[in-house]
């Protein structure tokens, strides 16, 4: 398999994917693909780490309390805070929603790559 089919491939079961959780699990699955087509593989606290990151500051950015941004979000605070502090991993529609109530997209949100 092509390493360029491989990604294809990942992304569309990424798309099928409801939890971040199963997208963490994907990994697992093509996980021995890294060596041989050198696909960097993150670790699920990683990746939650950077979304919990990534939501702070944007939230932070926007000046939001974490129970305004919450309730935009259509999430209790507790579970924000869980988020925040990578204690949870949320399913995709949280994520969704909280990227919309920051005015941001998805994507800005799960980049797992900023420094």
């Amino acid at each position: 398999m092509y390493p360029k089919l491989l990604i294809v491939i990942v992304k569309i079961k990424i798309l099928k994917c409801e939890h971040i959780c199963s997208l963490i699990k994907l990994y697992d699955v093509i996980i021995q693909c890294q060596t041989r087509y050198n696909i960097k593989m993150f670790s699920r606290d990683y990746v939650l780490k950077k979304l919990a990151e990534n939501i702070r500051v944007e939230r932070a950015r926007n000046h939001f309390s974490q129970e305004f941004l919450a309730e935009q979000a259509d999430i209790t605070p507790q579970h924000l805070y869980r988020i925040e502090n990578a204690k949870t991993c949320p399913t995709i529609l949280v994520v969704a929603n909280i990227a919309a109530a920051l005015g941001v997209r998805l994507d800005q949100l799960l980049d797992i790559y900023g420094e």
